[in-house]
């Protein structure tokens, strides 16, 4: 097809694909794969987005938390899948939803990690997450420790 199409006119056609495609046709050629993964391409991607607005909103039954998303586009009836939420984002305790950029979600909360002595303690976690493409990281927050006088 890079014969046969112009490149510019190839990459005028992926920015207006979905992030899961793109994600896939990384591994259709060298060309696509720089292109794809330039901060050029990425910003240009974004730019001129105007997906419906999506909110995750979380509520707890008994000990369980459960997720529920709404989306702003004005259609009626619809239904919409709700991404399954990472294992690290599950096992958070006292988790919040600190923010969102870009479709990236950002949670903070703890868990429990073991001691040598039997014990548990706690450990603050956050989880960058992006639905998009089910990918998540997680990063171990360091303990601060707050001097107070009085």
């Amino acid at each position: 097809m890079s014969g046969q199409i112009p490149f510019h006119v190839q990459e005028e056609i992926l920015k207006r694909l979905p992030v899961k495609s793109l994600i896939r046709f990384r591994s259709v050629c060298k060309a696509w794969r720089c292109l794809i993964d330039s901060a050029y391409f990425i910003a240009a991607h974004t730019v001129g987005k105007h997906e419906c607005q999506q909110l995750l909103i979380k509520y707890v039954v008994g000990e369980e938390a459960r997720y529920v998303s709404i989306v702003d586009d004005d259609t009626f009836p619809q239904q919409r899948f709700v991404p399954a939420l990472p294992l690290s984002v599950q096992l958070l305790k006292r988790s919040c939803l600190v923010g969102s950029c870009n479709g990236l979600l950002c949670f903070d909360g703890y868990y429990y990690a073991p001691k040598r002595s039997h014990s548990n303690y706690e450990k603050r976690m956050v989880v960058l997450w992006n639905p998009s493409i089910g990918k998540s990281i997680t990063i171990d927050v360091p303990v601060t420790y707050h001097v107070h006088y009085g």
